[in-house]
């Protein structure tokens, strides 16, 4: 995202002030109208286009992603969370749910969001402000273009194919006819799409101060554009100059509309006079097609070829985005599961950890199925976390299953079967979602068994949601963390998290009650 609008802007700025330097003051003016939209258009997609000769690739799905690589809340207590002594073969999830604070990615894409609607709205607001007083007022043709006779003194102004009047100056004909044809040009030459286009983009980059200064640059040419139309037809420079000083005090009231003495009369004077350059223009053409092949090459992106992701790409973690269509993107790119078992296959060092992110909508099979491939290449470590909330999860995977597992005794384990619906068997008995944390505790501390060896095993149907599933990890979660508490407190009279991150008695109770989680049949002694 940082990427792209820096690209972007670098772009939308040399080619500003090309335009500014090298043919604001020639009189091509239907060229520059065409530069100016072209420069905007240019520059927000050649930073996504594959021919530039900087080896960086920037997908159309980053552009509006936030806070993708931010390191989450509680990583650093890795260790901590996986302790050695308590990483058996098949079981295998550690401390239960992190929690994140706000970061300021999320802080940032709310006010994005905020600022980005409201501008919206005022442009729909806008709008509909001038429909309504088209509506409203007296129409007639003119020339066979729309007219609107307002009941207010405003200076002629027109939007998309209307032009608006004051009722009063029209009745006394106090308005010229050149005053009309120059309405009449913006709508001829559909200028107010200009600036809509301009003003759809500010809402989606309103924090780029550059689209102000372009806007502004094509409004300012339109007014050029209009003039010589006026002028064009045997007008006197000098009358039409002295129509024009005479509006200066007055101004529209629409932000959207193209009026008679829009600002910058200064300019517009010295451009009624300026004459058309026959030899500096061609050479400016010659020299801007090169200029933009090299702002190309400079600022647009180079895929590496024939091979999905490489080392630099993944290092040494990735990231997995599970949609809810159950789909993947690896590290923003869109992958099969066997682009992706084909892409770890050909990293040199397997991944030190992986980052997923799962749709709440997201079917749990698939994101077995990614787990499959994962313990296949040997990349165990993984941070689960969830679309719509802010919390993750900290497993470590099992190895593959042809590696040797660890026996258990068949009264440590607590078998947790989950359907679609939601509907629990917890060993063969029926149970609601809301009590497993009370099942755990009852189960974890029955007199016939050692907290410390006790093993959940889940088994899920392929059909059940994600969100399904961490509604499940709390329910254990919760229910350790309340063990740990009420040990703690009896053994040294203050709760678990009061402790010191490494403080011998915080290692004394999580020994006592780990949170060992299983997602394969661990083996069981007869």
């Amino acid at each position: 995202m940082i990427t792209y609008l820096i690209y972007s802007s670098v772009s939308l700025a040399l080619l500003l002030v090309i335009y500014w330097f090298f043919l604001e003051k020639e009189k091509r003016l239907i060229f520059n109208r065409v530069f100016l939209l072209w420069s905007l258009v240019f520059s927000l997609i050649i930073p996504l286009t594959p021919v530039g000769i900087i080896s960086i690739e920037i997908p159309w799905s980053a552009i509006f992603q936030f806070g993708e690589a931010a390191p989450l809340t509680g990583y650093q207590n890795f260790d901590e969370i996986t302790l050695p002594s308590e990483v058996v073969a098949n079981a295998i999830v550690q401390e239960g749910v992190l929690d994140s604070n706000t970061s300021p990615d999320k802080i940032f894409f709310l006010i994005y969001g905020i600022v980005s609607a409201l501008l919206f709205i005022r442009l729909i607001r806008a709008i509909i402000k001038i429909h309504l007083k088209s509506e409203t007022n007296r129409k007639c043709l003119i020339q066979g273009f729309q007219v609107v006779l307002l009941n207010e003194n405003v200076i002629p102004h027109s939007f998309i194919n209307t032009v608006f009047l004051s009722k009063k100056e029209f009745k006394s004909g106090e308005i010229p006819e050149e005053v009309l044809n120059h309405e009449f040009t913006h709508i001829r030459q559909k200028h107010s799409l200009d600036i809509l286009f301009v003003e759809t983009l500010k809402i989606v980059f309103w924090f780029n101060p550059l689209l102000y200064l372009y806007k502004k640059a094509i409004a300012l040419n339109h007014e050029y554009l209009a003039d010589e139309a006026v002028l064009s037809n045997g007008t006197i420079i000098k009358n039409y100059q002295q129509m024009l000083l005479q509006t200066i005090e007055r101004s529209t009231i629409y932000s959207l509309a193209s009026s008679f003495n829009f600002l910058s009369t200064k300019r517009r004077l010295q451009m009624m006079t300026q004459s058309k350059t026959k030899v500096q223009f061609p050479v400016k053409m010659m020299l801007l097609a090169p200029f933009f092949a090299l702002l190309s090459m400079m600022l647009g992106c180079e895929p590496e070829p024939n091979k999905i992701l490489s080392d630099a790409d993944l290092g040494k973690e990735i990231t997995i985005e599970i949609q809810a269509d159950n789909n993947l993107l690896v590290n923003g790119q869109a992958m099969t599961l066997d682009e992706l078992e084909s892409a770890l296959t050909d990293l040199s060092e397997r991944p030190e950890l992986v980052r997923m992110n799962v749709s709440e909508d997201a079917k749990f099979g698939a994101v077995t199925d990614v787990q499959n491939v994962l313990r296949r290449q040997k990349a165990y470590r993984i941070i689960y976390s969830h679309q719509k909330s802010d919390s993750s999860v900290v497993l470590t995977l099992p190895p593959a299953t042809n590696e040797e597992q660890i026996s258990l005794e068949s009264q440590d384990i607590m078998r947790i079967l989950m359907s679609s619906q939601a509907l629990l068997l917890i060993n063969n008995e029926p149970a609601k979602l809301n009590k497993v944390k009370d099942n755990v505790k009852q189960f974890v501390n029955d007199s016939s068994r050692d907290p410390s060896n006790v093993i959940f095993y889940i088994k899920t149907s392929p059909e059940v949601s994600y969100e399904l599933y961490l509604k499940l990890l709390e329910e254990i979660r919760s229910a350790i963390h309340e063990m740990r508490d009420e040990a703690a407190i009896k053994k040294f009279g203050s709760t678990f998290s009061n402790f010191e991150e490494d403080s011998p008695e915080r290692e004394e109770i999580r020994k006592m009650y780990p949170m060992k989680l299983s997602t394969t049949p661990p083996s069981v002694k007869e």
